[in-house]
């Protein structure tokens, strides 16, 4: 049963918590997540045979590369483990296909006000105490308080200079709180844009272009868009700016996703990058249960292809000291 259920309590449970607090952000702003993809398009699977191919050609070279020869296939210990392996794809796409990505966006603007609104406020507090503290010891200064014997035994032990220089540092701490509160939602938003989804495209070669720029669910692009310029790109992009949240929590998810391949090793880390993208691409244009046959078929490719190397021992054998020792 331990085999059966590897990698699939995490799942389950994350999933468990994204839904509650989704549930919970719906019921505090019913507008906050809107996710229209649950539809199902059949017809555009074919369209996926670049994918489906490459997925037979990764399988096949990790499997002979893996290496080893069994005489017998374990008929119970592969059904259960491809079994494990196609509940485990289901839970992924439920998960970073859909719920993580909502969780992403509660995370991710929740922490965006914390700053926008904790660094204004707590800047005008520090501006207004700093203000009024160094009025205070101004006045002291001046020998404002010469009749007040505790204010006189204050300014004995601290010096009033000291004091309105520290007021000076509290108030410029200040005002860089209230810029940083003012602009840092211009500055989030100009480091994913300028930034992150450029660099995104780039690795990408641009081939998931359109969902990088939002151009889905009813926002398209002219098909002349990718000879736009920069400038006119960027004019375009204004159109799709209510997705831009949903793209930026979409590239997180992945990356989590992608980490969750770790022990697949280098290729599989970077193979599952890619492979998020492709599935994120086929729910925002054709539905998310497209998304979800296909990462089913390509789990399935691994399957078929792992069960075909068992049976007709084509992996590559592992050379043993017996093997390679040199005669004497």
């Amino acid at each position: 049963m331990k085999n059966f259920t590897s990698g699939l309590s995490f799942h389950a449970i994350a999933m468990g918590i994204s839904l509650v607090l989704l549930l919970i952000a719906e019921l505090v702003d019913s507008t906050f997540w809107d996710y229209p993809f649950f539809f199902f398009t059949p017809s555009e699977i074919p369209t996926f045979w670049k994918f489906f191919i490459w997925g037979g050609l990764l399988a096949s070279l990790t499997w002979y590369l893996k290496g080893g020869r069994t005489p017998k296939v374990d008929r119970k210990a592969f059904i259960t483990k491809a079994v494990n392996g196609l509940a485990l794809a289901v839970l992924e796409e439920f998960g970073y296909r859909w719920l993580f990505i909502g969780l992403t966006m509660i995370v991710m603007q929740s922490f965006n006000m914390f700053i926008h609104y904790i660094a204004l406020w707590l800047g005008l507090l520090m501006i207004v105490a700093a203000i009024g503290v160094l009025i205070f010891a101004g006045i002291g200064y001046a020998g404002g308080f010469k009749n007040q014997a505790s204010v006189q035994r204050f300014f004995a032990k601290y010096n009033p200079v000291y004091i309105m220089l520290a007021c000076l540092v509290g108030l410029l701490v200040g005002i860089l709180l209230v810029a940083m509160g003012l602009v840092y939602m211009i500055v989030f938003d100009a480091i994913w844009d300028y930034v992150i989804i450029p660099i995104c495209n780039f690795f990408s070669a641009w081939q998931f272009d359109d969902m990088f720029n939002g151009w889905f669910n009813g926002i398209e692009a002219p098909p002349e868009a990718r000879r736009w310029r920069n400038r006119q790109r960027k004019e375009f992009w204004k159109t799709a700016s209510g997705h831009r949240f949903f793209i930026y929590s979409m590239v997180l998810s992945n990356l989590t996703y992608r980490d969750g391949h770790k022990y697949q090793g280098l290729i599989g880390w970077i193979n599952s990058w890619y492979v998020g993208l492709v599935l994120l691409s086929a729910m925002v244009h054709y539905g998310f249960f497209t998304a979800l046959v296909i990462h089913i078929l390509y789990e399935l490719e691994f399957i078929a292809v792992g069960w075909v190397f068992r049976r007709f021992q084509l992996a590559r054998p592992i050379k043993t000291p017996s093997t390679t020792a040199i005669p004497m």
